[in-house]
């Protein structure tokens, strides 16, 4: 299992790489820009857990997770913007201020865990076995910025079926196809939380990394409607 979530990870993180390199390519505009953004987080997200997955002592695992969080707390808000423009739902100025107050506090919070126990009650290092890892338990912070991640998911996949289902048009389609990636974190995340499937390691760390792999259908999204000719299209606020 160790292995394969290795290799994902790397497959993962050549995606992101790729994808942002291919958005550079297109015409500078605010779309492009957040969707860049929601990748180069994605990309950061990545880098932290491999990070995390290979390290062999209790410092390297926390800068690994420091790193995770430089892409998690700020990739599902990109995304929601990205979305939410697209589909020309207006986004309150108040509610882009929090969202980055809340991003910037998890990343903070993120940061300087080992200070303190906002975010996780406890964590060690176990060094004596064939994978040595980071074991974590989890505060109730944590919980409660998993829920907030997981309800902007949910709320972005909803803005962009009523989009595509009242206007049925090619960008509608575009945006959706985005959207539905966020569709295997939205089933993960409360499998891992749950612990129904403990000890199955790509759930259980379900809800700290599998919120990057929304960007795995944007390839798709992109190559197929072009984003040069159809991102500017849309009205963001």
């Amino acid at each position: 299992m160790y292995e394969i979530l290795v290799v994902i990870d790397i497959i993962s993180l050549f995606i992101s790489l790729g994808i942002i390199l291919l958005l550079l390519r297109e015409r500078p505009s605010k779309p492009q820009m957040l969707l860049t953004l929601a990748s180069v987080c994605s990309f950061i997200n990545g880098l932290g857990y491999f990070h995390e997955l290979t390290a062999k002592t209790l410092e390297a695992a926390l800068v690994g997770i420091k790193i995770e969080y430089v892409g998690l707390a700020f990739l599902v808000p990109m995304s929601f913007l990205f979305v939410a423009g697209c589909c020309k739902v207006e986004i309150k100025d108040w509610f882009k201020v929090l969202m980055l107050a809340i991003a910037l506090f998890i990343y903070g919070v993120a940061a300087t865990t080992e200070y303190h126990t906002m975010l996780y009650k406890e964590f060690y290092f176990v060094a004596d076995c064939e994978i040595p890892h980071i074991v974590i338990k989890k505060a109730p912070l944590y919980f409660a910025f998993i829920a907030y991640n997981w309800g902007m998911m949910m709320v972005q996949v909803v803005i962009a079926l009523k989009y595509y289902l009242k206007y049925r048009s090619k960008d509608g389609l575009g945006i959706f196809f985005a959207s539905l990636a966020y569709i295997l974190p939205i089933i993960t995340v409360p499998i891992g939380l749950s612990g129904v499937l403990e000890g199955f390691v790509a759930f259980t760390n379900a809800a700290r990394y599998t919120t990057r792999e929304q960007i795995v259908l944007y390839p798709f999204d992109v190559v197929h409607y072009q984003p040069a000719d159809w991102l500017d299209t849309f009205y963001l606020v």
